[in-house]
């Protein structure tokens, strides 16, 4: 007999049920804290073992399993609307990827894309500070020696210089751009 991947997770779910779940916790308690339909059930992912809620994709509450409380009701905040952009008229949105934060301008997948810098605090990070962020790389101007152009733009890693081809860390970089 073929067994499907959910026949097996629901199997040891349920075997690991007093083991994810307080003894005392009634199927009540097992309700989505989000959606208020769906129930929590054990799921796998490539980070590893989880709570999900059984109305996925519609609810997007996820609890991991080594969370001490079963009522953490944190959802998942990506992805996010910052605002509007001027220029085109779409949203600002700030997603997480598997590769990371980023922005992106548009829901769809042709909208332009900037990786966040891992040091960048996303609780002060506002629209302001997006639409800065998505329109670099920008020209610093012409080297005059090679009459090549110098650009500075911001990565996953931090800032950088980009010249000839070339990607120059900056190391310390707290300036505005």
């Amino acid at each position: 007999k073929k067994l499907e991947f959910t026949q097996i997770l629901n199997a040891i779910s349920a075997e690991m049920e007093s083991h994810i779940f307080p003894s005392d916790v009634s199927e009540v308690d097992k309700m989505c804290p989000v959606c208020n339909v769906g129930t929590l059930s054990l799921n796998i992912s490539k980070n590893g073992v989880f709570l999900g809620c059984s109305q996925y994709p519609e609810c997007k509450y996820t609890k991991n399993i080594g969370d001490s409380t079963i009522d953490n009701t944190e959802v998942s905040q990506y992805p996010r609307v910052l605002g509007s952009d001027a220029a085109s008229g779409e949203d600002i949105y700030l997603k997480k990827g598997p590769y990371g934060i980023y922005l992106q301008i548009g829901s769809g997948k042709d909208g332009k894309r900037a990786t966040l810098p891992k040091d960048i605090d996303l609780n002060l990070l506002d629209l302001e500070m997006a639409k800065k962020i998505l329109s670099l790389p920008i020209s610093l101007g012409m080297y005059p020696d090679t009459n090549s152009e110098i650009k500075l733009g911001l990565g996953k890693f931090g800032a950088y210089i980009f010249y000839e081809g070339k990607y120059f860390s900056i190391k310390k970089f707290e300036g505005n751009f």
